[in-house]
């Protein structure tokens, strides 16, 4: 199967051969922070509000925004929120890892230094900007770069955050269809100073959809995934996937996947996607939180970045 990967700026478009199963084209080709899908076709503002709950319960979500010295003008963005400790943030990794604009297939790896957190209070202002001491990434292992199935980053803070509380978070073995909350920023006409709240149900991510593009993303563990009908838009990549009846965090973000033509939810055929938390992902929260990370995991920048 041929497919096209398009940028969402409408720039660096090529032809893309894939293996595909279920005539499915990864809106996630792409890759990049913008990764995400309005699944009711248009917003729903009743959904798109700033509520309290945002405000106390999720006060730890906040915005990435990163500088990339080749474009120092331009904010690369995502959402991160605080897990572990108030100086830890977890994200999707794929804002750090750049596919060259010059179209080979090395990486151009951004620096978390390069980057801050921002919060922002109930009335939507600024409330506090950290930066980022290091970061890690399974994405620093070459064999699991560009592979959704582990797009995750962990985050060290330069200093402590103030929040009124830390989310617990919870490995879900099972999911039959509970609803869900995304909380996440959002870009376009959504585009505000603080984060969404916006809510729909997850389902298991489809075993039967492998995506493998031999010179972009893919998708190699679909059991680590889940799939969601709740909307994202460009800049909720790293969001946090809430779960009420658990009172808990149950995964993070990461990107949409949908039949071609197909814009509207369908639990086999068009959803948002991101990934459960594992025993893998919880220990790579548990050392940066406790200030031990493992090397061989930490993000190291391609030349100047």
């Amino acid at each position: 199967m041929l497919l096209r990967k398009c940028s969402k700026s409408g720039i660096d478009c090529r032809p893309l051969r894939s293996t595909l199963l279920s005539s499915l084209i990864a809106t996630i080709a792409c890759y990049d922070p913008s990764a995400a899908m309005l699944l009711a076709g248009r917003p729903q503002s009743h959904q798109f509000n700033w509520s309290n709950e945002l405000a106390t319960r999720f006060d730890t979500v906040g915005q990435i925004q990163c500088h990339d010295p080749a474009n120092p003008g331009v904010a690369k963005t995502a959402t991160g929120w605080i897990v572990g400790s108030a100086d830890t943030v977890v994200t999707a990794a794929h804002l750090f890892f750049q596919r060259s604009r010059a179209g080979g297939r090395d990486a151009d790896i951004l620096s978390p230094n390069r980057c801050t957190f921002i919060l922002y209070d109930g009335q939507g202002a600024l409330r506090d900007v950290i930066g980022f001491r290091y970061g890690l990434s399974e994405w620093v292992d070459g064999r699991h770069r560009y592979d959704g199935s582990y797009d995750v980053a962990v985050l060290k803070l330069d200093r402590r955050a103030s929040v009124r509380s830390i989310p617990a978070v919870k490995i879900v073995s099972h999911i039959s269809t509970p609803m869900v909350k995304l909380a996440a920023f959002h870009g376009g006409p959504l585009r505000q100073e603080h984060p969404w709240l916006t809510s729909g149900r997850t389902q298991p991510f489809p075993a039967s959809i492998m995506v493998d593009h031999f010179d972009d993303m893919r998708i190699s563990d679909t059991r680590r995934m889940l799939a969601a009908s709740a909307d994202s838009t460009p800049g909720s990549s790293g969001g946090m996937y809430f779960d009420p009846a658990q009172n808990a965090a149950i995964g993070i973000h990461v990107g949409s996947l949908c039949a071609e033509g197909r814009t509207r939810h369908d639990p086999t055929s068009c959803f948002n996607y991101g990934l459960r938390f594992d025993a893998k992902i919880l220990k790579m929260i548990d050392s940066v939180a406790t200030d031990n990370p493992p090397m061989a995991q930490v993000i190291i920048p391609d030349g100047n970045s």
